[in-house]
């Protein structure tokens, strides 16, 4: 499992701006890409596809943030600074929430039960 400091080591994935959307974070996680920025790649092309995945799970460095309700796997999405507003800025990532923490801020955003 691959954690955010763990990624941003191996790939300075959140030193430049913002992904756009999942396609460009894949795009940036390519063998290729990272032989470009640093010159070499020691991960296999399906390491960096996890770490891809991982980032696009989380919403790392990302406008678009999603949340998924842990019991009946929606997904829902607010752009990063609105989930900063949202949230409050002293809050934790949404990310490291508990499932119940998540299911919480869903029904009171959203109104969304299941």
């Amino acid at each position: 499992m691959w954690t955010r400091a763990d990624i941003h080591d191996a790939t300075g994935f959140d030193n430049g701006d913002l992904f756009t959307s999942e396609e460009q974070v894949r795009e940036y996680f390519t063998v290729e890409n990272i032989q470009a920025v640093f010159g070499e790649c020691p991960y296999t092309q399906a390491e960096l596809d996890e770490m891809a995945e991982t980032v696009i799970t989380h919403g790392w460095h990302m406008e678009r943030r999603p949340l998924w309700c842990a019991y009946c796997g929606t997904r829902f999405e607010l752009a990063a600074d609105e989930l900063e507003r949202a949230i409050g800025p002293g809050a934790s990532d949404p990310s490291e929430w508990t499932p119940q923490a998540v299911a919480e801020f869903l029904r009171e955003r959203f109104g969304h039960t299941c």
